[in-house]
Formats: structure tokens, sequence, C-alpha cells
């Protein structure tokens, strides 16, 4: 007989964001959405989970509330502990960010997620930024329109576009 020991159900009935992975705490976490915004981690060897939801996804409309990003796809570095996140803003461009995932089961709030394509303020011709590849310490992302120029993220991670 087969018993359940966690279900996991999506509550806008359409899940992007469904990724496991190997952390560099010796842990294997399940990554996933519960909702429209945020992100959930399921700690696959105590099944622990945390679910995180910006507040301001759900503040008083208009006056509270305020577009949060929507993970499409995961990619965690062990190097460096980072997730790079695949996804936009509500009917925006495709976009990146980047946060510290350390503690994956302490929620990382929304105004601590590095945003790639505001990192990018002077190439005004950029259209949209996708996860490429982690290179090491350095997270790779595809640019379309005009081509950023590489920098600095921050002092885990460097930032480089290929076309």
């Amino acid at each position: 007989m087969i018993s359940t020991k966690f279900e996991w159900r999506n509550t806008d009935g359409n899940s992007r964001v469904a990724k496991l992975i190997h952390h560099a705490d010796g842990n294997t976490y399940f990554i996933f959405d519960e909702d429209l915004y945020g992100y959930s981690v399921l700690n696959l060897a105590d099944l622990q989970c945390m679910h995180y939801i910006p507040a301001e996804s759900y503040g008083e409309y208009p006056k509270d509330f305020k577009e949060t990003f929507l993970w499409c796809q995961c990619f965690y570095n062990p190097v460096n502990n980072l997730m790079a996140v695949d996804g936009c803003y509500w009917a925006c461009a495709n976009n990146v960010i980047v946060l510290d995932f350390s503690h994956p089961m302490t929620a990382v709030e929304a105004e601590c997620w590095l945003d790639i394509y505001q990192c990018c303020k002077e190439a005004p011709d950029l259209d949209e930024v996708e996860f490429g590849s982690w290179d090491g310490h350095s997270l790779v992302c595809k640019a379309f329109g005009e081509k950023p120029k590489d920098f600095v993220l921050n002092d885990k991670c460097d930032e480089k576009f290929i076309s």
C-alpha cells in the first residue's frame, strides 16, 4: 500500500515551477509554486515546507497592490548558493531575477531579489533577458535587443550576456 507523504496543489491551477535541486548543504529540495506569485520549498529529508507569497501581491487593490515577479523556471548554483529565476512581471518582457539561496527554508523577500533587467538601464533597447547558464560564479544571460555590458552583480556573482 502506498501512502501519501506530501500533496501539492497549485491554487491558480497553472503550475509553472517544479524543480528538484541538490543543495550545497547536502539536502535535496523540491522548488514549486503554490500560487501565481511567490515560491515554495519542500525539504525532502524531513518534509518541512516553506511557502512565500509577497504580501504586496495581495494588498488592497489598487492602493496597496504591487505586481511581483512570476516564477517560471529556477536554476540553482551550488558554487555560490544563488538561484536564478526565469519569469516576468505580468504582461512584461521575460526577465531574470537572482536571489541568495543559502538557506532554502528561509523566505527571501521580494525586495531582496536582484532584477537583471533593471540592472541594465544603460541598454535602453534591451527587449528581454533569459537565463542562459551558470559558469562557475558567473551568471550568463541571453539578451534580446541591445546587448548590455557585463557587470558585477554582487560579491558572489558576475553577470555576462550573450546574444
